[in-house]
């Protein structure tokens, strides 16, 4: 991940999506999903897609 004003950033972030896998969510609202998911110390873990736009230079 960069800067959101970084100028090596290539996507921007226009919506997260939390407690889901789905990255169809972002049909038609995004270029892209991308899906997150972090592990904890006692089994719990936590998901999330974000919906991407790619960054046009």
């Amino acid at each position: 991940m960069v800067d959101c004003g970084g100028a090596e950033a290539a996507y921007k972030a226009v919506s997260v999506h939390d407690d889901t896998t789905n990255r169809e969510i972002c049909q038609d609202r995004a270029d892209i999903g991308y899906f997150e998911q972090a592990s904890g110390r006692r089994s719990s873990s936590k998901s999330c897609v974000l919906c991407l736009n790619e960054i046009k230079k």
